[in-house]
């Protein structure tokens, strides 16, 4: 009688368990996507067909390619903007056909670089980079920083390091705008591919590391 109870008891805890929800957090996968902020993550929404990751085709209706978007300029490409990973903060660009193109666009201001002069900046390997719309790099190495193009260039650097110039009690309470990247080797870029290194008497003073001498820094 007692043997019969145990099994009893086992084979009603496998039954509650198969019907227990199972939770979304369980579902999210790097493979998971969003289309809007809003939306609920969508599990194996990624898909990889001949080494090429692709929007899952039930879904792909969900693109949203109008001036409107997340990406107004990227959409003047016939790009739209796809929240993916496990924390949805890691920005892709995908064409009508629901062909990821650009892969790990940086963030800014919350939301994807946008497009300035035809490429849109992105990290590759650990290092920044630009690509143009239909995902080549500019450049054939990358750098440890690099900002947006701007009046026709931007400014990438080498070997530079993270600080936060007015440093808090913690890093996490540094606000964006007193974060810079500083020091070593620094190149004027073009958004054709030009770069050209700064000499040590060009730097702005943005660019020098004030060091532990002079303005006191907090850096990770």
């Amino acid at each position: 009688m007692q043997k019969c109870l145990v099994i009893f008891a086992l084979l009603l805890i496998a039954s509650l368990s198969a019907q227990a929800p199972s939770r979304m957090s369980d579902k999210i996968t790097e493979n998971s996507c969003r289309f809007t902020f809003d939306d609920d993550p969508i599990p194996n929404c990624l898909v990889v067909i001949n080494k090429q990751t692709y929007i899952a085709a039930p879904y792909r209706s969900r693109l949203d390619f109008h001036k409107d978007s997340l990406s107004p300029i990227a959409a003047r490409y016939g790009l739209a903007v796809v929240l993916g990973g496990r924390s949805f903060m890691y920005f892709m660009y995908v064409d009508r056909s629901g062909r990821v193109l650009i892969n790990n666009v940086v963030e800014f201001d919350n939301g994807p670089s946008d497009f300035h002069y035809g490429v849109v900046r992105v990290r590759v390997g650990g290092k920044y980079n630009y690509a143009n719309p239909s995902g080549a790099l500019l450049f054939s190495s990358g750098f440890d920083w690099s900002g947006p193009f701007s009046r026709g260039h931007a400014y990438g650097c080498v070997g530079c390091r993270m600080i936060c110039r007015y440093p808090p009690a913690n890093w996490g309470e540094c606000e964006d705008i007193d974060i810079s990247w500083v020091g070593d080797t620094w190149f004027r870029l073009t958004p054709r591919g030009g770069e050209t290194k700064l000499m040590e008497s060009s730097l702005y003073p943005w660019m020098r590391d004030p060091g532990v001498a002079g303005i006191p820094t907090f850096h990770r």
